[in-house]
C-alpha cells in the first residue's frame, strides 16, 4: 500500500478550511494530501465522522497527574503553592527506598501522558521538574501497556507509533531561593539538555527541551540572574509563570505581603533583586520561542512589550483561572495588540483534568465574543506555533504529521454546514461525544476492510 486514503463526512483541516466531505491521504506518517474533490476510492470511509488534527496543549505539569482533584485554592496564592510543595514532598518521602529515581513522579508523568492520548492531544508543552528524565517518555512503554500491538502495527508503514501518542516539548524548570536547591535545578537542567542533544533515543516522545525559570518570586536572582539569562538565549522554548496573581505583583512592587510572609516563616533567603515583569519579558524574548504562562494581570506596558516580539505567546488556562477566582482575563486587550493567546490546562493541582478541549469550551463560555475560529486555533494551529512546531502539528496540511483524531456522535441537530459544525465542536464538552485517534478508529474497524 503506497499510501492510506481516509474519507469522512467532514474534515476540519484548519480553522478556516473545512471540507465537507473530504479525504486525507497519509504516507509514512505525514499528510500527503487533504482534498475535497476528485476523490479516489478510499481505503477507509468513516461515514458521518469528523476528522480533526490532534490538539495542542501548550502548558502542563504532568508530575501532578496522580491527583484525583485539584488542591484547594487557599486564602492566598502562596498558600496554594505551599500545599503543592507539601504534596510533592510527601509523595517523595512515601516512595523513598523503592529503587527508581523519581518513582512516583515518573508514574504520574506516564499517567498524564496516557490521559492526554485519550483526549486527543498530539503535542504538549511540559514543565519538567527535577529529577525528570526524557527516558520517562518513550513510545515502547505505551505499546506494551495501555495499547494493544494491533493498535500500532497494522498500518505501521503509514501510521507509526509517534502518530498515536502525544509528542512532548519539555521545558526544564529552574527554581530555588536556597542556594543548594537553585544549584541542583541549574545543574540538572543543563545535564538533561546536553544529554538529550547528544544521545536522543529514537523512541523518545520528547521533541525538544527548553528552559523554564519558574517565576519571578521563586528564583534567587542575586545568585542566578546571569546564568538564567544565558540559558534563555537561543533556547528552543523559554517559559515563565508571570503576572499570575495579585500577591506576586505586591511582592514585586514592595517586597511585602503573603509571599514575604511565607519566605519569612520558612526562613528562606530573600534576594535583594526583584526583577520586574517587563524585564523578564525582554529576557524571555531571547529564546527562539517564549511563553508567558498565565499573564492574568499584565499591565499595558507589559502587553505592549509582548506585542514587540511576535515569537512570544501568552498561555491562558481558563479553568485554573476560575479555580483561583482571578479577575476577568485580558484576552481582548492582548488580541487587540496582536499577541498570540493560546489555551492550556496547567496541572491537576489546579484543574480537574488535562483536557484542553474542555479548556476551549470554558474559554468560549467565559468570553462569548471569541469566535469558533479563534477558539479552535488556540488549541490547534496557534498553540503549535507557540511551541515552535507549527510546521508539524496543529492543522491537517501537506507535510505535517498525521496525528489525527476522529469525532463521532457530535450533536448534529442541524445540517452538516462547516460553520455550524465548528460552532458545535468548540461549544461541546468532550464527554458529550466520542473521540478516538485515527489509529484506534482503524483498529476498531472490521479487519477484513483493511
Amino acid at each position: 500500500m503506497e499510501s492510506l486514503r481516509i474519507q469522512a463526512r467532514m474534515i476540519l483541516a484548519t480553522p478556516e478550511r473545512i471540507l465537507c466531505p473530504g479525504q486525507v491521504v497519509i504516507q509514512h506518517g505525514k499528510i500527503r494530501d487533504c482534498l475535497a474533490r476528485d476523490f479516489e476510492k478510499p481505503d477507509f470511509d468513516l461515514g458521518d465522522a469528523v476528522i480533526v488534527p490532534g490538539l495542542v496543549n501548550p502548558h502542563s505539569h504532568l508530575e501532578f497527574s496522580d491527583l484525583d482533584a485539584p488542591l484547594p485554592p487557599g486564602r492566598t496564592f502562596p498558600e496554594w503553592i505551599s500545599a503543592v510543595v507539601r504534596y510533592r514532598l510527601a509523595r517523595q518521602l512515601a516512595t523513598e527506598g523503592q529503587g527508581a529515581i523519581g518513582g512516583a513522579g515518573q508514574a504520574a508523568v506516564k499517567r498524564g501522558l496516557t490521559e492526554l492520548a485519550s483526549n486527543g492531544t498530539a503535542l504538549v508543552g511540559e514543565i519538567a521538574t527535577h529529577p525528570w528524565e526524557p527516558s520517562w517518555l518513550t513510545a515502547s512503554d505505551y505499546r506494551n501497556s495501555r495499547f494493544s500491538a494491533g493498535y500500532f502495527s497494522r498500518w505501521a508503514q503509514h501510521l507509526p507509533d509517534f502518530c498515536a501518542l502525544p509528542s512532548v516539548v519539555a521545558q526544564a524548570e529552574v527554581l530555588g531561593l536556597d542556594a543548594n536547591k537553585l544549584a541542583e535545578t541549574m545543574e540538572w537542567s543543563q545535564r538533561v539538555l546536553t544529554e538529550f542533544d547528544q544521545e536522543r533515543d529514537v523512541g523518545c516522545l520528547v521533541r525538544s527541551i527548553g528552559i523554564s525559570p519558574h517565576a519571578p518570586y521563586s528564583i534567587n536572582w542575586d545568585l542566578a540572574e546571569a546564568q538564567v539569562r544565558k540559558k534563555l538565549v537561543g533556547a528552543s522554548v523559554g517559559s515563565m509563570h508571570m503576572a499570575e496573581s495579585l500577591e506576586e505583583l505586591q511582592w514585586l512592587r514592595s517586597g511585602d505581603g503573603p509571599f514575604a510572609e511565607v519566605f519569612d516563616r520558612l526562613a528562606l533567603p530573600v534576594p535583594k533583586n526583584r526583577i520586574p515583569i517587563l524585564t523578564l519579558i525582554q529576557w524571555l524574548s531571547s529564546a527562539n520561542r517564549g511563553l508567558v504562562i498565565h499573564g492574568n494581570y499584565l499591565c499595558d506596558d507589559e502587553m505592549n512589550e509582548l506585542a514587540n516580539h511576535p515569537h512570544l505567546s501568552v498561555v491562558y488556562c481558563p479553568r485554573t483561572h476560575a479555580h483561583f477566582q482571578h479577575a476577568t482575563y485580558p484576552w481582548q486587550e492582548l488580541k487587540r495588540r496582536g499577541i498570540r493567546v493560546v489555551l492550556g490546562t496547567d496541572s491537576r493541582a489546579s484543574n480537574p483534568d488535562l483536557n484542553v478541549w474542555d479548556e476551549m469550551v470554558a474559554a468560549r463560555q467565559m468570553h462569548p465574543w471569541v469566535s469558533p475560529q479563534v477558539a479552535w486555533g488556540a488549541v490547534t494551529r496557534e498553540a503549535a506555533q507557540a511551541l515552535g512546531y507549527g510546521h508539524q502539528f496543529g492543522t491537517i496540511e501537506v507535510g505535517k504529521w498525521a496525528n489525527l483524531q476522529i469525532i463521532r456522535q457530535l450533536n448534529m441537530s442541524f445540517e452538516w454546514q462547516p460553520t455550524r459544525v465548528l460552532e458545535a465542536v468548540t461549544m461541546t464538552h468532550q464527554s458529550e461525544f466520542t473521540i478516538k485517534s485515527l489509529h484506534k478508529e482503524l483498529a476498531d474497524l472490521d479487519p477484513s476492510k483493511s
